[in-house]
């Protein structure tokens, strides 16, 4: 068994997981404005897509939920 560890690029650590009202709630540790500015547009969890739509700076959180509409660009062959 192989004991190496190795990063997960664009990973998100997800603090709190809810649901609200049919849709779902990720929250993950989000420092200052900047730091929301890096985050995705969107994220996958759980077989759903959630899509940024907040941050919280008193407590320090951002907040990624389910049915935001997201737009996924298609990839043009050579790029």
């Amino acid at each position: 068994m192989s004991r190496e560890a190795f990063s997960v690029p664009r990973a998100v650590i997800v603090r709190k997981h809810d649901e609200v009202e049919g849709d779902f709630i990720l929250e993950t540790d989000c420092a200052d404005f900047e730091a929301f500015k890096r985050l995705p547009a969107a994220v996958t969890f759980d077989g759903r897509t959630y899509g940024k739509t907040g941050w919280n700076s008193d407590s320090g959180y951002a907040c990624f939920k389910t049915g935001v509409n997201i737009a996924i660009a298609k990839r043009i062959q050579g790029e």
